[in-house]
């Protein structure tokens, strides 16, 4: 395990950025804190201070809109109010408008250059979009600034190791921990750059021990001392270190997976497999699970079950630098609609549209005018079959976007479905009108012609459907069905031995 979770600034599972927080919750009850600025604001409605700390308030609770609101109250009476632009900044980055958070700390730090919010919230943007260097310039802008913030010392080790600078890494690690004995995540970092980068395993397991010895539940400190001692080549450690974990967390996946993993190199197979299957039902897009299992079988002489589970670990793992991005970033924030969407979007390419839903509906309710994400959900609807929902949520997506020329053929697609031909015919029309070289629309308005019973208008159709793209596995289908219905049934075969071949080369396409 390679990669490090990020950290802002957290508190009492709070995360503050804003000027003048630091590290600090400003109230043991922050719906309490909420409620006083908010009748501080009532009371005086022009004191552009209490709207500001009602708008820190609001972040501190979890009142994103509230305090995105509020700080835009305080920029448009005042724009030069730099703690608003860095609140403004916060509350973007945990909706996941990571462009406009990043030009909103850009504007705080050009009037107050000394914001050290600002250049965390930039340094940690950074990060997640794996601008490593800008990252580093940030975190160590923000060190020159406030010196003992372990979280800080922390992300900035993280953007040195992802530079390769482990040294300084390490370094930066330490420091945080002699600054915060009790944080646990540069425990974490140190013993993966010392086993998986440095060749000290045995330092990794020395750190993990003293950190446990602080914090003896933490369930990420156990999971990752078994990994250590797995790469040690002690599985019996591991197990019981991997077993800890999960009397912690019994959901934990990389626990199982580790523990899977050290059970089969002790023999134990029938343990192992459990413990793989269990990971797998938690979270059927975690690649090392699969290929875990794969071995494990193909140590048993279940040659077609391990050739089954490669295939799968082959399928998923192109993805899996992707979704444990997305993860790191929803980790984070939940909120984070970029990140939910992008999940959303390689679940529904593995064939996962009821996970994929999923995510487009958390992204929805976070952000409920995004129309790629009403799209999308639309998209996880029709696989699911469920077509009314699909509809609806196509209409949603061109309602908000009405030059989305994708939508409009997928909505068609969905009309024609549910046996709604006029009204689909519409909506390919409308997509062609935006985007006239779509080939699916010209498809789409094939299969319309064929449902009204006219296969020599479908015929002409399907034919510039191909022109545009001959792959087109609707179209060499539509012409087969269009030639069938006229008695032609030469080139119908024709044309269904080229949408079979061309279906064997690429997954059955959907909208």
């Amino acid at each position: 395990m390679s990669s490090f979770p990020l950290v802002v600034c957290c508190t009492a599972g709070i995360i503050a950025l804003l000027a003048g927080l630091g590290c600090e919750t400003t109230s043991d009850d922050p719906a309490a804190l909420l409620a006083a600025s908010r009748q501080a604001v009532e009371n005086n409605p022009d004191d552009l201070d209490a709207r500001y700390e009602f708008g820190v308030a609001a972040l501190e609770a979890g009142s994103h809109r509230e305090a995105l609101a509020s700080f835009d109250r305080v920029l448009r009476a005042d724009s030069s109010h730099a703690g608003s632009w860095s609140g403004t900044g916060q509350v973007l980055s945990l909706l996941g408008q990571q462009k406009r958070a990043m030009a909103a700390f850009q504007r705080a730090i050009s009037l107050n250059p000394d914001d050290v919010a600002a250049h965390r919230g930039l340094g940690l943007i950074a990060l997640h979009q794996q601008r490593y260097a800008a990252a580093r310039q940030s975190y160590s802008r923000a060190v020159e600034l406030v010196p003992k913030h372990a979280p800080s010392r922390y992300n900035l080790g993280v953007a040195y190791s992802k530079e390769s600078a482990y040294e300084e890494a390490v370094r930066q690690m330490r420091r945080a921990i002699e600054l915060d004995e009790e944080y646990v995540l540069p425990y974490v970092a140190l013993s993966r750059i010392y086993c998986a980068k440095l060749g000290e395993c045995e330092e990794g397991v020395r750190l993990l021990r003293q950190a446990l010895a602080r914090a003896p539940n933490e369930i990420l400190l156990h999971a990752e001392l078994g990994s250590a001692e797995l790469q040690l080549g002690r599985a019996d450690q591991a197990v019981a270190a991997f077993q800890r974990a999960l009397r912690l967390d019994s959901v934990a996946v990389e626990a199982l997976v580790g523990l899977g993993t050290a059970q089969a190199q002790l023999g134990q197979w029938a343990a192992s497999e459990a413990a793989l299957q269990r990971a797998i039902e938690l979270n059927p897009v975690f690649p090392e699970a699969h290929y875990q299992l794969s071995l494990l079988f193909m140590r048993q002489g279940r040659t077609t079950e391990a050739q089954q589970k490669m295939e799968t670990f082959e399928r998923i793992n192109v993805y899996f630098d992707q979704i444990r991005h997305y993860r790191s970033l929803l980790a984070d924030n939940a909120h984070n609609v970029d990140a939910l969407i992008g999940l959303g979007t390689i679940l529904a390419r593995l064939g996962m549209p009821a996970r994929a839903a999923a995510q487009y509906e958390k992204a929805l309710a976070v952000a409920p005018s995004h129309a790629e994400a009403w799209h999308n959900l639309g998209s996880a609807y029709f696989r699911l079959s469920r077509l009314e929902e699909a509809i609806q949520a196509y209409r949603r997506a061109v309602d908000l976007a009405d030059g989305y020329a994708q939508a409009w053929t997928n909505l068609g697609t969905a009309q024609l479905v549910a046996g709604e031909t006029a009204a689909a015919r519409n909506s390919f029309q409308r997509a062609l009108a935006l985007a006239p070289d779509a080939a699916d629309a010209h498809s789409g308005l094939g299969n319309a012609n064929l449902r009204e019973g006219n296969p020599r208008a479908a015929i002409r159709r399907f034919q510039e459907a191909l022109q545009l793209d001959s792959t087109l596995t609707s179209g060499h289908y539509g012409l087969a069905m269009a030639y069938g219905a006229l008695g032609d049934t030469v080139r119908a075969a024709q044309q269904l031995r080229i949408f079979q071949r061309y279906s064997e080369q690429q997954p059955t396409s959907a909208p």
